[in-house]
């Protein structure tokens, strides 16, 4: 086999590795799947009632104000995805439902319907997002 042969030969085998390479690494990357996944949000919704904790709001000071209208304020969702509830010490029910892949919830979708935005979900925790007229809140429910 003479040198022009030789590097020939290993240049395939090289480009070769390398395909197969990148072949791998694609198939690994394909498989780690998205990193924003989550598990089911049915099951931590319906499990507890849940009660109003605090706001957070981006302007300071305006937490205090629209806090105020939260105070008291709680849910129970149910799986057949209706709910009941406490707003200012009344009794209240309707429907809710899941929308944009589990990321928020509708409650009383229609003309009136109010959307949030899940901020964060666990067994202890509901934080609802969203903002109003330039201004961005996070309600935290705790169960």
């Amino acid at each position: 086999m003479n040198h022009y042969t030789y590097l020939n030969f290993m240049n395939k085998k090289i480009n070769s590795l390398l395909a197969l390479a990148l072949i791998a690494l694609m198939f690994v990357a394909s498989s780690c799947g998205d990193d924003d996944e989550q598990a089911p949000r049915t099951p931590l919704l319906t499990a507890h009632t849940w009660k109003y904790s605090t706001i957070e709001s981006s302007v300071p000071g305006l937490a205090i104000t629209v806090g105020a209208l939260y105070t008291g304020r709680e849910y129970t969702f149910k799986t057949d995805n209706t709910y009941t509830g406490k707003i200012f010490g009344l009794e209240t029910s309707g429907t809710w439902e899941f929308s944009d892949g589990e990321k928020k919830i509708v409650i009383d979708k229609g003309p009136t319907e109010e959307v949030f935005q899940i901020d964060a979900i666990s067994s202890t925790t509901l934080n609802f997002k969203f903002t109003q007229a330039s201004v961005s809140y996070v309600i935290k429910y705790v169960e």
